[in-house]
């Protein structure tokens, strides 16, 4: 095994805690939701959708920007897909989870919830950041061109 020149390792760490530590902290937060044996009321019929959907969407968020530091601009699965299957997965094992907890359910349609909440969160990042990056950048050019650091169109 190859060692590792220790100026390499402080960025390696810090990458870890910057990105990759939110993430777990944040399926954490999942789990102790999935531990409370009774969920609380319903007050309207998809209101646990709607839960289920808006927490994912988080959980689609967060590992977003661990993803896509760590994979942008380098060839094979695009960050999007990472963070978005990473958000699926972890349902998938929550609604398993789920299954061990008295008084819980687990739900196909939670599932489906979970997955279309991480990706609604993956997608409108993915947007939002492609708009940043181009307004940084200049933007598109009238006629077509795209912009260079020299300003020119091509």
């Amino acid at each position: 095994m190859r060692a590792v020149p220790p100026a390499v390792r402080p960025a390696g760490r810090a990458t870890f805690l910057r990105h990759w530590l939110p993430v777990l902290v944040y399926m954490g937060f999942i789990l102790s939701l999935s531990s409370v044996q009774t969920p609380g009321p319903t007050f309207f019929t998809v209101q646990d959708k709607l839960l289920h959907f808006r927490v994912y969407a988080g959980l689609g968020a967060v590992p977003s920007r661990a993803f896509r530091a760590a994979f942008e601009g380098r060839a094979g699965l695009p960050w999007p897909v990472g963070a978005a299957l990473a958000g699926s997965a972890y349902g998938v094992l929550d609604e398993l989870y789920q299954l061990t907890v008295p008084g819980r359910t687990s739900d196909v349609r939670d599932w489906i919830a979970d997955t279309l909440g991480a990706l609604a969160a993956v997608l409108v990042l993915r947007l939002a950041w492609g708009i940043a990056a181009s307004q940084r950048s200049g933007g598109p050019r009238p006629g077509g061109g795209e912009a260079t650091p020299t300003g020119v169109a091509r």
